[in-house]
């Protein structure tokens, strides 16, 4: 399914790129070429998930311990 969108996300990211431009936060001569990679949604490692819960807690992104404890599950 992330195959068949990936053409209409290009498509997004290029639309977000034109309203920085025309907003003028963006030079307006200067246009990337983006594109979106996704990786596994579930780590298969209980450990690298932990680790992660753990370095996310610690610098304060998240909303609390709670969503990283459903995560290591």
């Amino acid at each position: 399914m992330r195959l068949a969108r990936d053409h209409k996300y290009q498509l997004l990211l290029r639309m977000v790129q034109r309203l920085h431009q025309a907003g003028q936060e963006w030079p307006a001569d200067e246009s990337l070429p983006a594109r979106l990679l996704w990786g596994a949604h579930t780590p298969s490692d209980r450990t690298t998930v932990l680790n992660d819960v753990v370095q996310g807690f610690e610098a304060g992104v998240g909303s609390g311990v709670w969503p990283g404890v459903l995560m290591v599950g």
